[in-house]
């Protein structure tokens, strides 16, 4: 077999049909999509162009194996039906959105790529020369130690492209390249897809009204008119032609793009003349299904079908093990925690705190306080930080970079660090301001229940974060379930007072388990506590543990608290990860 047929690739798809599928079973589904065929060959720069909202990015994530949704139809590689492993193993996808970790440098997001793409068999120093190679090639050499965050847009989206193309894929997937760049970086990047192709890759696009001389870049076009369905697929060098034989002639000096998408733009049915844009539409969709162009089309896609040529793909990347994963992305996520990582201020209402009948008050509530602002510093520095990492993490997971595992996992253990070494130093604070650090074993059974309170925070910020979709969301639960569990903590309610039917609220809040963990630390201690004998009124309290009972605790309940802790920690770490699973199952990657 001739090498160069053996090496080329054609990729066509036949009667493809796209539907959403609906939240809701009482809403029916929406079709995208409509018949849509195709063809596209190694060495092919092709684009795909529809009004707003007609399904070039559906049916470019369809080709790509990515739609998660309803679909039927063929898709064929050198005339065999191609799988998602396949494809995922032979191709690359640029989003439109450069979803890249900002605070990295370009340097150390391609490493991070390359060590979680490439074949683990590959030596380090293949690697680096395979990373110096992508960065020259793309311009990107001058930038390579620079953070993410100061590129500007046409180096962002040259650093996708690099992304990808890392492995060498044969078929890259565009969406909307050129979206939000100046003319000049929207010609540079067009100008860099096309040398591409002459390495003999497929190079498909979506584009959203191109300026002028970036349209003739492309070798062919498949046009969407409203409602998904084909309107035209051939060459762009034979496009207004196929519409001037149509009695459709573009002005001079008019912009060809715009004005192909004014003639398959159907407007909204408020506005005047939506109906003669129905019709125009249609006459064009019937017109085309006539036309030579599309006799040639099915021509091809038959003789695509049955030239079933051998496939060649690189070599399937090893596994990489599970440690070299969490490795590589604690590594990345203790990078990111430590350039966005912000100092604050500290002030505290307390001075020095006396274990007399004035003070029982003022340590009950300096406990209290103790206890809700690690609570909420721990939750709040979590539930903020893995939403803005979701969007990369949907996109690497869809490009088969790491397992959801070693993700969860390496966020888990730097977030925790994070919110363990916030605790210790916010606890050594506080403790000595007020006095009760007298000594070593005074500050490490103190501060054992304020770590666990710290780990569950963060895991209840796992939680919210990865359950509901934004902060606002989150609040409608988070607020009443933080009230109910302030209320039942220990200091607003006298819990031995607690009608039964409501008393057993205080095991679902774990500020209660904190809260009564370290008040017996502090308490059982304190085995006297001076008082005036010649005034009974002021005699309230003799020793710590009628403190303990005042308030409805035991010291005989500190191992139930801290198992308290320690199931909640489980229990919500596990719901964090099962809801992160589904939500990775339900979103988009394109």
């Amino acid at each position: 077999m001739d090498a160069d047929k053996q090496n080329s690739l054609t990729l066509s798809w036949k009667n493809i049909n796209a539907w959403t599928k609906p939240k809701l079973k009482i809403y029916e589904k929406k079709k995208l999509l409509q018949n849509v065929c195709g063809i596209a060959r190694s060495g092919c720069l092709t684009t795909i162009l529809s009004p707003s909202g007609a399904g070039k990015t559906t049916l470019l994530a369809a080709l790509s194996k990515r739609y998660k949704d309803c679909l039927d139809g063929e898709i064929l590689l050198n005339g065999k039906e191609v799988n998602q492993e396949l494809m995922s193993n032979i191709s690359g996808y640029v989003c439109q959105k450069d979803l890249i970790l900002e605070n990295l440098t370009v340097k150390e997001h391609l490493t991070f790529t390359a060590q979680m793409k490439m074949d683990k068999s590959l030596s380090e120093f293949s690697r680096i020369k395979r990373i110096l190679a992508v960065v020259e090639n793309l311009s990107l050499s001058h930038r390579i130690n620079v953070q993410i965050s100061s590129l500007s847009g046409g180096q962002r989206k040259r650093l996708s492209l690099a992304t990808q193309l890392l492995t060498g894929p044969r078929i890259l997937f565009c969406d909307e390249p050129t979206t939000g760049l100046d003319s000049f970086s929207a010609f540079s990047v067009l100008k860099l897809l096309r040398s591409l192709t002459n390495e003999g890759k497929i190079i498909i696009c979506t584009i959203h009204q191109p300026a002028s001389g970036i349209f003739e870049l492309f070798d062919e076009v498949t046009l969407l008119a409203s409602g998904g369905t084909l309107a035209y697929h051939g060459p762009v060098s034979e496009v207004l032609n196929y519409f001037s034989n149509l009695g459709i002639n573009c002005p001079k000096n008019y912009n060809t793009s715009d004005f192909i998408i004014s003639q398959i733009t159907v407007r909204s049915p408020s506005v005047e003349g939506s109906e003669k844009d129905k019709e125009r539409v249609h006459n064009l969709i019937v017109s085309f299904r006539k036309s030579k162009i599309y006799e040639k089309l099915k021509n091809e896609l038959n003789e695509a079908s049955q030239n079933q040529n051998f496939i060649k793909t690189r070599n399937k990347i090893n596994h990489i093990p599970f440690r070299t994963e969490f490795s590589w992305l604690l590594w990345r996520s203790a990078l990111q925690i430590s350039r966005s990582y912000k100092m604050c201020c500290l002030s505290f209402p307390f001075g020095t705190i006396q274990m007399d009948q004035l003070g029982v008050q003022n340590t009950q509530g300096f406990m209290h306080c103790l206890v809700m602002e690690i609570l909420y510093s721990s939750l709040y520095g979590v539930a903020h930080a893995v939403p803005e990492d979701l969007p990369v993490f949907i996109q690497e997971s869809a490009d088969k970079l790491y397992s959801p595992h070693s993700y969860y996992f390496s966020k888990l253990v730097v977030l925790s660090t994070k919110a363990l070494i916030e605790t210790c130093i916010y606890t050594n604070y506080a403790l000595s301001v007020t006095g009760l650090n007298r000594t070593l074993n005074d500050y490490i059974v103190t501060s054992f229940p304020l770590l666990l309170i710290s780990l569950v925070s963060s895991a209840y910020g796992f939680f919210l974060s990865t359950t509901f979709e934004s902060v606002t969301t989150f609040s409608l639960f988070s607020v009443p379930f933080e009230l109910i569990c302030q209320a039942y903590g220990g200091l607003i309610l006298r819990l031995n007072s607690l009608p039964v039917y409501t008393a057993w609220l205080k095991y679902i809040s774990f500020v209660f388990y904190a809260y009564e963990a370290l008040a017996i630390q502090l308490w059982t201690k304190q085995k006297h506590i001076q008082c005036n004998e010649s005034n009974v009124n002021d005699c309230k309290y003799r020793s710590g543990n009628e403190v303990l009972m005042s308030f409805g605790f035991s010291s005989n309940d500190i191992l139930m608290d801290y198992f308290g802790l320690i199931i909640y920690f489980i229990v919500l770490h596990s719901f964090s990860f099962f809801f992160l699973l589904r939500k990775l199952k339900r979103s988009v990657a394109y």
